[in-house]
């Protein structure tokens, strides 16, 4: 695979930043909140939509709203909490190129759904996508189905891309890494307030929202998103995708990414040192994403 470069850096004029808290109809019932941050001299018009993952809100992505917008870039950040439905099944679809069939989440076609639908009602053409975890698995869904609409994604720690997974396995997985975060919480208080602000978040969501949490939680571990990403990339306007993984995600572990995504199905592989929720919480990340934003831009 090849490994994108990370010296890639911009300079942008310090500017006015407006922020953005908007709230959008669902087409499913509920609402899609959508907060951000927008520059007064964007430097492309092409907005970062920014999809969380599993229980991750706003208060996870500050650094990435912040960085990203002060690079000169508007920045939204899309809440899919107001949603009311929770499913549980799975549906048959044809794969984009006709060749195949893949099985995919209803939980997660909602969600694409009423992403696109936020898209339509803002009057957005086109948007780049960074999508950490389980984000990854609506923003491959749009990326797949309805590529004219994006131009690139960072997929950071990917959930979908392991193989064939199933929730027990999974729920054993990130009960380890919980336990792990936690040790590192009470031993490192440099990495103690991200990981509790980590924490905060999925205990409210789950809290809130029960029967969601439970139904997103089997839609990752029933996913199995390498075929579609083979497919998006058979297509001529098939968008940028890049992935950052960590060497030491046990959640999505990075070997077995590496095993099912082939060079030709992505354009760009990044190794980070660390462990899954890192690339949320370290400040280093921020500014590398933005840098690969750039670099993808540039090869359009």
């Amino acid at each position: 695979m090849e490994e994108t470069g990370q010296e890639v850096e911009v300079e942008v004029p310090e500017q006015k930043i407006t922020p953005i808290k908007e709230r959008y109809k669902s087409v499913f019932g509920g609402f899609l909140e959508v907060t951000g941050a927008k520059p007064e001299h964007p430097k492309t018009s092409i907005p970062v939509s920014i999809l969380p993952g599993w229980g991750e809100d706003r208060s996870v992505f500050e650094s990435y709203i912040k960085d990203t917008a002060k690079a000169g870039r508007e920045t939204l950040f899309v809440s899919h909490k107001g949603l009311r439905e929770a499913r549980f099944s799975t549906e048959t679809y044809i794969l984009p190129s006709g060749q195949g069939e893949i099985e995919l989440p209803q939980q997660e076609i909602d969600k694409a759904v009423s992403f696109l639908a936020f898209l339509n009602e803002k009057g957005i053409e086109k948007t780049d996508i960074i999508a950490p975890s389980q984000g990854s698995l609506s923003a491959l869904i749009v990326a797949g189905y309805y590529p004219e609409r994006v131009r690139s994604v960072v997929l950071l720690g990917p959930a979908g891309l392991i193989g064939p997974d199933t929730p027990s396995e999974l729920l054993k997985r990130f009960s380890e890494k919980n336990k792990a975060d936690a040790l590192d919480a009470i031993k490192n208080p440099e990495v103690r307030g991200p990981i509790l602000k980590l924490f905060k978040s999925g205990t409210k969501f789950a809290a809130k929202h029960p029967i969601r949490a439970l139904a997103e939680g089997v839609a990752v571990g029933k996913s199995d998103m390498s075929d579609l990403l083979h497919d998006i990339k058979q297509r001529e306007n098939a968008p940028k995708i890049v992935i950052v993984a960590s060497t030491d995600d046990t959640g999505f572990p990075m070997d077995r990414i590496q095993q099912m995504v082939k060079g030709g199905d992505i354009d760009g592989f990044i190794s980070a040192r660390g462990k899954h929720d890192e690339v949320l919480y370290n400040g280093e990340f921020p500014k590398i994403v933005e840098g690969l934003l750039t670099k993808m831009e540039a090869k359009q």
